[in-house]
């Protein structure tokens, strides 16, 4: 299996442009807003096969059909080259208290941003994105803030409470190599414990992962560059953090 993985994280540096169409198509339909294990391993696939040092082929109808069933804006998807950034941020608000889910799109989205850290209008990030990023970081922290803490699962509670205290200022061809080895993965186990491995076998450090967003998408403020306050949310994240790390809290 991580043979199989390995090899496919270096082949999509040759897939062709329309490569993208095929993986997404081949991978869209099995997502289920019911189906949390499957769905980790959906974006899983996606996080392996997508290539994110070239600029997509156009959508397809069948992508815009599911961009539309979705709840997507259509202009959202034919105004970037990287179409399918509004899909994956969707996916990722139907599927909460995943940390494995966060991890695989902080992989995702890291390498697209460090991939097209030169050309931000390809991507064309927004504050929402990165909102959703920094959000996601803090809950990924898991900490104690009043009676809310995590403890394997993503509760959404303690690191949206700092967060939100420190900003108010508190302290606080690919379709046949796809399909090839999309067949090897028809046996993985989809329990629970069999999704969780699953990712484990690819992903990096997912803070590390993270960081490479935050990095690849703090622009200096130009005409062309994205309006993202990266700046600002990385600033809310370090006074949200601070008091943590005083030597009374260790």
């Amino acid at each position: 299996m991580q043979s199989l993985l390995k090899l496919a994280e270096l082949a999509k540096s040759y897939f062709a442009p329309e490569a993208s169409l095929e993986i997404l198509e081949k991978t869209l339909p099995s997502f289920g807003p019911t189906n949390l294990d499957k769905n980790v391993s959906v974006v899983s696939l996606m996080c392996v096969f997508l290539p994110t040092d070239r600029v997509p082929s156009s959508p397809s109808n069948m992508l815009s059909k599911f961009s539309q069933h979705m709840d997507v804006d259509s202009s959202e998807t034919e105004s970037r080259p990287f179409f399918w950034i509004p899909i994956i941020f969707s996916l990722w608000a139907l599927v909460n208290n995943s940390q494995s889910f966060d991890a695989a799109i902080f992989d995702l989205i890291g390498s697209l941003a460090e991939d097209q850290v030169g050309t931000p209008n390809y991507v064309k990030w927004n504050e929402s994105h990165v909102c959703r990023i920094f959000s996601a970081i803090m809950d990924h922290l898991q900490l104690p803030v009043g009676s809310a803490s995590t403890s394997g699962t993503n509760t959404g509670g303690g690191g949206r409470a700092a967060a939100e205290a420190a900003a108010s200022g508190g302290s606080g061809s690919g379709a046949a190599v796809v399909s090839a080895l999309a067949g090897s993965f028809t046996g993985v186990n989809l329990s629970s414990q069999g999704s969780q491995d699953f990712y484990e076998s690819v992903r990096r450090n997912k803070f590390e992962m993270a960081a490479k967003f935050v990095i690849n998408t703090i622009y200096n403020e130009t005409d062309v560059a994205p309006k993202t306050n990266t700046l600002k949310h990385l600033k809310d994240l370090i006074l949200a953090i601070e008091s943590f790390f005083h030597p009374s809290n260790q």
